[in-house]
């Protein structure tokens, strides 16, 4: 596999999901973390060759108000 450099965000965004494997991410987890646009940056990803699975479900704001169709991304590998 050839290597793939990989800007910051990219890079902190893989860091994240290593940190937790195989445990779905949220949109708003990315956001707390800095990551202020986490589907950029996920689609980016995927086209270099991460495999990144997304569902949609419902999940509550750091305000505790509830969301519909909120992205949870899981890694599966790749790069």
């Amino acid at each position: 596999m050839k290597a793939t450099k990989l800007a910051p965000l990219q890079s902190e965004v893989i860091n994240l999901f290593n940190h937790y494997p195989r445990t779905p991410l949220n949109t708003f987890y990315f956001r707390r973390e800095g990551i202020t646009s986490p589907s950029q940056v996920i689609a980016t990803l995927k086209a270099k060759g991460a495999l990144i699975h997304v569902t949609y479900q419902e999940a509550f704001d750091e305000s505790g108000k509830l969301h519909k169709r909120v992205a949870h991304y899981t890694f599966n590998g790749g790069l």
